[in-house]
């Protein structure tokens, strides 16, 4: 609940934030209450990450921006000013250290508190469990980080950003899309202890895509396009459909993509999986033909998220046959199963899928050097053009910065890159895992559109993904994964596969799976 009658703990006043002549924040006003969460939605591109990169002293606004916390002026550019002054940051990359303990992740950034030279363990454990118990949340702080859930993990980093001790206590706390990467199933326990850390007297401030989430948990929420604040109002005026109207301009029925054709059971299979046994991956079998989209669903730990991966070949496969047209794929072979004309967008697009350091033209055009190459010389006019229609057709933001490095592009375009180099290749069958995972609404639609094009066009695709709308969306075949195997195949009827149909289904499969291991 916001203290709407108190000074705002945390005042943005003209914020502004250029690259040469390129204005990426624009004159962004906005004030954050004490106790209260504030969404704030932007596609990505704009600047969303730019502000939070001013707010922790990472970069330095243009001359007229103001920023106050609890009255007093925040002094840019220092990231131990924005500590001092109350500022606590949760980023998607949580950093933290999983083959250590929570109650240590939690020293490292707050210190050891120690007595004649020596670290007082229980302090330490006293601390960790008073700054867990902030965020109502119980884990035993002697407990690894690399044993918890992904929820756990993302609300241990909550704690440790707000802290147990009062000498520097929070003021504002400010999450960068923290439920990007979990699993459907733990949203809500990241949920719940958002809430109890506002009810502590943190104001919150929830970066996020999720439309659902910011109108559940908010008490505000506020959305920015090219860099201008163009709403902010209390939940209550909001609702999904005009939510999507203020992000992208245009209303969601405009952005909405419609599911694919089902292929026809006559049809060779494309793709033909047997047996397959791997990480997580026990016994699975199944086809899929050109033209059709199947879709993998599941909760974590069902295999869902390393089947894709093993049938490329990106990660250990123990037993089982892959097929690709007629040709049997050697188990780690990602070269045969690319030679076979298969192509594959993993979760984790940047320690897999790209090339950070390398500019965004470079990492499109990097499987296609070959058809640039003439007489040993690389036709740079040709990746460019090529680069730059591709670009276009997934509205990469900023556009027409193809010499930019990858690293510097959000993470929703960094995977709108991605996925464009395998689409410019016309794989003829594409594999992806969590294909818009931490990309808004938007960009989102533009992707399916893409995906929807290329099976017009009789590519095979197969995706795994936790999001029930995308599956529902897209697909004319859903895979329900439990222990490892495939317990459920959704197909679709005249009107599709409703997400409520996949997350009953979901439910139905766990309760049999939990009670088959309780016999």
């Amino acid at each position: 609940m916001s203290h709407t009658g108190s000074a705002p703990a945390l005042s943005m006043v003209s914020v502004s934030k250029s690259y040469g002549p390129s204005r990426v924040l624009d004159s962004l006003t906005l004030d954050l209450a004490a106790g209260e969460i504030l969404a704030l939605l932007g596609q990505n591109g704009s600047g969303k990450s730019t502000l939070i990169k001013v707010l922790s002293g990472y970069h330095l606004p243009d001359s007229g921006s103001t920023v106050t916390v609890n009255g007093e002026p925040l002094k840019f550019g220092s990231a131990a000013a924005s500590h001092s002054a109350g500022l606590r940051f949760v980023h998607q990359e949580l950093g933290l250290i999983g083959d250590q303990t929570v109650a240590d992740n939690m020293a490292f950034s707050t210190g050891y508190p120690t007595k004649g030279g020596r670290i007082q363990t229980r302090l330490m454990r006293a601390r960790a469990q008073r700054a867990l118990a902030k965020v109502g949340i119980e884990i035993d702080p002697e407990r690894t980080v690399a044993s918890l859930t992904p929820a756990q993990r993302t609300a241990v980093a909550i704690a440790r950003a707000l802290g147990a001790e009062e000498d520097e206590p929070a003021v504002a706390l400010i999450l960068d899309e923290p439920t990007a990467t979990l699993p459907v199933e733990e949203v809500q326990v990241l949920l719940e202890v958002l809430r109890a850390s506002a009810k502590s007297g943190a104001a919150i401030m929830l970066v996020t895509h999720h439309l659902e989430e910011a109108l559940e948990v908010s008490d505000r929420l506020a959305v920015i396009r090219d860099g201008r604040l163009i709403a902010a109002s209390p939940r209550a005026d909001f609702t999904q459909n005009n939510l999507v109207e203020f992000l992208t301009g245009t209303p969601l029925a405009a952005r909405t993509a419609m599911r694919n054709a089902v292929a026809s059971a006559n049809q060779d299979p494309t793709l033909i999986v047997r047996g397959l046994a791997g990480t997580s991956v026990a016994d699975v079998s199944f086809d899929a033909r050109a033209g059709e989209i199947v879709g993998v669903y599941g909760l974590t730990g069902s295999g869902r998220e390393t089947l894709l991966g093993a049938v490329f070949g990106a990660r250990p496969r123990s037993d089982g046959e892959v097929v690709a047209g007629s040709q049997p794929l050697a188990p780690e072979d990602p070269r045969a199963a690319m030679k076979a004309g298969i192509g594959y967008v993993p979760s984790d697009r940047k320690a897999s899928g790209s090339f950070q350091l390398l500019e965004a033209r470079e990492n499109f055009g990097i499987l296609k050097l070959p058809s640039y190459s003439r007489f040993g010389l690389l036709s740079r006019k040709r990746e460019v053009q090529e680069s730059e229609d591709w670009f276009g057709r997934l509205d990469v933001r900023p556009s027409g910065a193809l010499e930019m490095p990858l690293a510097l592009f959000s993470g929703g375009n960094q995977q709108k890159i991605v996925i464009c180099k395998w689409l410019s290749v016309r794989p003829k069958i594409l594999l992806l895992d969590d294909p818009t995972q931490g990309v808004d609404i938007a960009a989102k639609a533009d992707i399916h559109a893409e995906l929807l094009a290329a099976a017009r066009d009789g590519v095979t695709i197969v995706m795994s993904s936790n999001d029930e709308e995308e599956l529902s969306a897209l697909c004319s075949r859903v895979l329900i994964l439990a222990n490892g195997r495939i317990a459920l195949e959704l197909t679709a009827g005249d009107e599709g596969i409703s997400s409520h149909e996949l997350t009953e289904a979901l439910h139905r499969v766990s309760a049999d799976s939990e009670s088959g291991a309780e016999r």
